[in-house]
């Protein structure tokens, strides 16, 4: 089965604490505008109820398939499914490739990339996943890309992973919100943190203290310590809510130009 069916509706995302983002339909992903980012939302609970997602094993790879039957719990190959099954049908409204067809690169660090067929354009894409949900991003305007997906929820150790990781600045941002306030803008910080390390693909040799991220009303801004090899006057950033209980962030190397973000939720026919 080398065709993959789905349907396509489409969303607002709201901006944590930020005023809404317009809806901006992928009604066409071949116009894009620059610094335009697709955010592909896939809840796929339904899918799973529907027995939609097993019927669709077949636009897996040989490696994939190996993958997908070592998983103990049913939970986990569901969203190992479910990731596979969005990045490969995401990816074939931007070329004329089937979702089958698709092969894919890591780096040393793990970044995914598009190893082939050839398409003759340069498409970025980056995934992020939590039991229930996934997410992709897609972008042929921007060089690198990376989005994160966290769930919101109490961390008792959460101080002590800002303080071990976190630039100062976010640490005495974050001890500065009320008690109750405190959950969302670690989750804020953390989730920006690992997007923007999913975009420049170096895992964890990237320093989490040696980059700092602001949040100033509806504005994300990046400052880099003296030796880091970053230029953020190059990159944009956006953080929102996917639902009620998780938080997304992605960072794109846009080379300065505004990030338009389009959205759309996913689902299997």
């Amino acid at each position: 089965m080398g065709n993959l069916g789905c349907r396509q509706q489409y969303f607002e995302y709201e901006l944590i604490a930020f005023p809404r983002l317009e809806q901006l339909p992928i009604a066409d992903p071949a116009q894009r505008r620059p610094g335009t980012v697709d955010i592909w939302c896939y809840r796929y609970a339904a899918d799973v109820e529907a027995d939609r997602l097993p019927r669709a094993l077949a636009v897996l790879s040989h490696d994939e398939l190996l993958q997908h039957s070592r998983f103990r719990f049913a939970r986990d190959g569901d969203l190992y499914l479910a990731t596979r099954i969005l990045v490969r049908a995401t990816l074939s409204r931007y070329a004329a490739v089937q979702p089958a067809d698709w092969h894919f690169a890591r780096s040393a660090y793990g970044k995914p990339s598009v190893a082939g067929p050839a398409i003759g354009t340069s498409l970025q894409f980056n995934l992020s996943n939590v039991h229930g949900l996934v997410v992709c991003v897609v972008t042929t305007s921007a060089t690198s890309l990376g989005i994160d997906v966290e769930p919101v929820m109490p961390r008792a150790d959460a101080l002590d992973i800002a303080r071990s990781h976190f630039a100062p600045t976010e640490v005495t941002d974050l001890l500065a919100q009320a008690q109750d306030a405190q959950d969302d803008r670690f989750t804020a910080y953390w989730t920006l943190k690992e997007s923007l390390v999913k975009a420049l693909g170096g895992g964890l040799s990237l320093p989490l203290s040696q980059f700092a991220f602001q949040l100033d009303g509806g504005k994300v801004s990046l400052r880099v310590s003296p030796g880091l090899s970053l230029e953020p006057a190059n990159w944009q950033f956006a953080l929102l809510g996917a639902s009620p209980r998780h938080t997304v962030a992605i960072s794109a190397e846009t080379g300065g130009a505004p990030l338009v973000l389009r959205a759309a939720d996913f689902a299997l026919s």
